[in-house]
């Protein structure tokens, strides 16, 4: 769905509609499926669909699991949802179309949720799509828990639910859930040498050069870290480009342009994300 990351800033708001039909018929097969196969309430959509709103996993149980389960491709679509709001400030949208969604993938997403050893809320089995780990034996892996991405699509969607329920003025009582689960989500970590993690632990990754940078989904489009309030962390994200590189077509691409113009701001102003004096390299 990153073709439609530009609708709404491109003045393109139309062309955003036929993925909302989508979206709601996706929340509609979820529903069923998040209480069938996971036990939970809500609506759930894993990595693929098509154009019926199949919400299932996929790849009839033969694909790599460190994509054919993803369980976050509903609170990815509501970053959708939420961006039309906001740039058009359609309050019947957001109460008729937008509440319904993202309610429901808050709703998943507390059921899925459970609480680990150390007393943080995790996500288990999680993956962070599409790359593998080394695992403490030496193989190659795709399951763990609490993966970057699974934290930061879920605290976004958390986030914008509140929001909708605050503008629509619902008193709604899974915000007082949502309120409880916010603090205990795991916060974004950097790896021993700089870069923003990846899984919950900081493995080896299977490939260093993976097109997919499935943790820099907090830095665009969720915006939880940028070099105002979070500078560390958005270094971290900007070393995470710079290793991985431009070899790859797709995600690495739109990213690096979205850190480098970042990067360049902060060269503007003549002083690197550590506080020096140095300009950031772009």
């Amino acid at each position: 769905m990153m073709n439609y990351w530009g609708a709404e800033t491109a003045g393109l708001s139309q062309c955003h509609q036929p993925l909302f039909e989508l979206i709601a018929k996706l929340a509609y097969n979820g529903e069923r499926v998040s209480h069938q196969l996971y036990g939970a309430r809500g609506w759930v959509a894993h990595h693929n669909t098509d154009m019926w709103g199949w919400a299932l996993p996929v790849g009839m149980g033969h694909s790599s699991p460190s994509w054919a389960i993803w369980m976050m491709g509903g609170t990815w679509l509501t970053q959708h949802v939420w961006d039309h709001y906001e740039f058009t400030c359609d309050i019947t949208f957001l109460r008729e179309k937008g509440w319904p969604v993202l309610r429901g993938s808050a709703e998943f997403c507390l059921g899925w949720l459970v609480e680990g050893p150390d007393g943080w809320l995790d996500t288990i089995p999680s993956t962070s799509p599409e790359n593998l780990f080394i695992s403490a034996a030496g193989t190659q892996e795709s399951l763990s828990y609490s993966s970057a991405m699974d934290m930061a699509m879920i605290r976004a969607t958390f986030d914008r639910c509140l929001a909708a329920a605050r503008i629509l003025g619902l008193d709604d009582e899974i915000c007082a859930r949502i309120r409880a689960a916010l603090p205990r989500l795991r916060q974004p970590q950097v790896t021993a040498d700089g870069r923003l993690q990846e899984w919950v632990v900081d493995h080896q990754e299977q490939d260093p050069k993976h097109r997919h940078m499935s943790q820099m989904v907090a830095v665009y489009p969720l915006g939880q870290v940028d070099f105002e309030q979070a500078p560390d962390l958005a270094a971290a994200g900007v070393k995470l480009l710079d290793a991985r590189g431009p070899g790859a077509m797709g995600w690495s691409w739109a990213w690096e342009n979205r850190a480098a113009g970042t990067a360049r701001r902060w060269r503007d102003r003549g002083r690197s994300p550590s506080g020096g004096n140095r300009a950031v390299r772009t």
